[in-house]
């Protein structure tokens, strides 16, 4: 899986820290979402939170991949 979250911020023109404040995690868990490595930490209930925040889907912040 493949983190999309960079790409929905820029595209909301929002920082990491502005989305952290809204869904109520630190600016490091944020910076954790937006890697490939750290996105599978991400729970569901706060998948639903940021695509609500972004105004995307849930399967918007995600993408796959081939290595």
């Amino acid at each position: 899986m493949r983190s999309m979250l960079k790409v929905r911020l820029f595209e909301a023109d929002m920082s990491q820290k502005e989305l952290a404040e809204r869904v109520g995690v630190s600016k490091d868990t944020v910076w954790r979402w937006t890697t490939d490595e750290g996105v599978g930490s991400m729970t569901l209930r706060r998948a639903v939170e940021v695509s609500e925040v972004l105004g995307c889907d849930v399967d918007g912040q995600f993408g796959l991949f081939r290595r």
